[in-house]
């Protein structure tokens, strides 16, 4: 693999998208190459990459040619590279079945800063406060804004649960908006909704989303055990049985 030494590599001045690629499809390509091409805007090389280098074709000719029937897809764009790698899906069946623990991280997600709302290569944040995650013993963390006010996980988008309805942290208040997470507005399943750490104990049910993951419960945040898990069953099931 051949990587030329632009500033994306040097200083993160890049995008890149994670696809699920199921029984050898891509999911939701179209709303993944839409929000690349916003973030590529945002970094100002929306016309330095022909969307001829990662079109639809490429991508799938890539799927077939590396023989991937379940995993992930990753394009990674900078100034002078577009770059196509592989992963398996990480997500077991142990991982629904049980739920994730979450926490809080100390880092803080800046709601003023245009690399929040896009999927840059300038990600630092969200790797540490995932490593130190890992190291306090959780699954997850989530980041809070300079309010106060609870925006996303470091790899996820985070739901809470009332009765049938479902909220989520509105993007402004600092948070990407994943593919998952607009499906659900878009399909008026989910509401937007500022929501502090103190208001947490009100909600019934927690749950995490991401393309790859698609919707995971939470049984433990903060200390708190959530043995509920249905909204975020029944979501997964459903989007199986829909999309894939």
């Amino acid at each position: 693999m051949k990587i030329n030494f632009d500033e994306g590599y040097q200083f993160g001045l890049g995008v890149y998208e994670t696809i699920a690629v199921e029984k050898g499809e891509l999911i939701f390509f179209e709303e993944h190459i839409q929000r690349m091409e916003n973030a590529l805007s945002v970094v100002g090389l929306r016309d330095a990459i022909s969307p001829s280098e990662y079109s639809e074709e490429i991508i799938k000719k890539y799927v077939r040619n590396e023989d991937i029937d379940i995993g992930v897809v990753k394009i990674s764009i900078s100034e002078e590279n577009v770059i196509l790698t592989k992963r398996e899906n990480q997500y077991t069946d142990e991982n629904y079945e049980n739920g994730y623990r979450v926490g809080i991280s100390k880092i803080m997600r800046n709601e003023s800063s245009p690399f929040t709302y896009i999927k840059s290569l300038n990600c630092g944040d969200n790797i540490l406060a995932s490593r130190q995650g890992y190291k306090d013993g959780y699954d997850e963390v989530i980041l809070l804004n300079s309010r106060g006010e609870i925006t996303e996980g470091a790899r996820t988008n985070i739901f809470f649960v009332k009765g049938n309805e479902i909220f989520t942290p509105p993007i402004s208040s600092g948070l990407l908006n994943g593919i998952m997470r607009d499906h659900l507005i878009r399909e008026n399943i989910a509401k937007e909704k500022v929501i502090f750490i103190d208001g947490v104990h009100e909600y019934d049910e927690i749950f995490l989303s991401n393309s790859v993951m698609k919707y995971l419960p939470v049984s433990d945040f903060c200390g708190k055990i959530y043995e509920k898990h249905t909204i975020a069953n029944k979501l997964y099931i459903e989007f199986k049985k829909r999309y894939l």
